[in-house]
């Protein structure tokens, strides 16, 4: 018997099961990410990404891998826990962070990724809520960047997340703009926009290289966005510029009516969202 014989050996033929036609069906395309929505045996909701080689598949709330460790939401919540419990946090516990931000960046990629297809195709309604997935997996990780930056002690390790925080900022506010304009809201989206940049400038300032910040891929493509938005809506100034200019010039009964406005506004997003 030969060795390639030999390998088979003890393993049920239930448990042979080869994914070369899964994957032939499903093409990777180049330079793209490439990702679906599906329903799983059991009916429920299931995000897919495919990758050189096969697939990787997660759910889409709550820990990606579906998994509640120790009976917490996340690892992160569960390190959270161990601290304020006054635990010391060992090597195994950075190393399962670790795997936790893997699993939700290829996530937030994946939900990028379907998000931008149901909003090209007419889907606004999913395509919020895809893009608000976004927001919520960045989030998560800038989180965890931040306990690593107060709880971890090796800046070497700390330093290797800490360079990822402008990526990551950049994906939120693709997210949370484009949130908004499938709510019909450009003026929130510009608004988005600029809270992004602005984040992002004070990474690269606290970096010591503010002039980074031009050099940044995703901030150019954000200030073209916001360019696309203005001119796509006519908007020359939004409520939030209008308000300070008005205080800038000591306009305090304009500046009182903007305000208003901003009130009903912000009443009227705060409602149920109807396509």
């Amino acid at each position: 018997m030969s060795n390639e014989d030999r390998s088979h050996e003890g393993i049920p033929m239930s448990d042979r099961r080869d994914i070369s036609p899964l994957l032939a069906s499903w093409s990777l395309e180049d330079g793209t990410v490439t990702a679906r929505r599906i329903l799983g045996e059991d009916g429920r909701e299931q995000i897919q990404l495919r990758i050189p080689m096969g697939l990787l598949q997660f759910c889409p709330d709550g820990r990606p891998d579906g998994i509640s460790p120790e009976g917490h939401e996340s690892v992160l919540a569960w390190l959270r826990y161990l601290v304020q419990a006054g635990r010391k946090l060992t090597g195994e516990h950075w190393h399962e962070l670790d795997r936790e931000i893997m699993q939700y960046y290829h996530r937030r990629i994946a939900l990028l990724a379907i998000a931008e297809t149901e909003r090209r195709e007419g889907g606004n309604r999913q395509a919020a809520v895809d893009y608000a997935r976004v927001v919520r997996d960045a989030d998560h990780n800038l989180d965890v960047m931040d306990f690593i930056k107060q709880y971890n002690r090796d800046e070497e390790f700390a330093q290797a997340h800490e360079q990822y925080r402008a990526f990551v900022l950049g994906h939120r506010t693709l997210g949370a703009t484009h949130y908004w304009l499938c709510r019909g809201e450009p003026e929130e989206a510009l608004a988005a926009i600029q809270i992004g940049l602005d984040r992002l400038r004070r990474v690269y300032e606290d970096r010591g290289d503010p002039e980074a910040l031009r050099r940044d891929p995703t901030a150019a493509q954000l200030v073209r966005l916001s360019e696309r938005i203005r001119k796509e809506y006519g908007i020359d100034k939004t409520l939030q510029e209008q308000l300070r200019e008005a205080v800038e010039a000591e306009q305090f009964e304009a500046a009182a009516q903007i305000r208003d406005q901003i009130r009903q506004r912000q009443a009227a997003l705060n409602a149920p969202f109807k396509p």
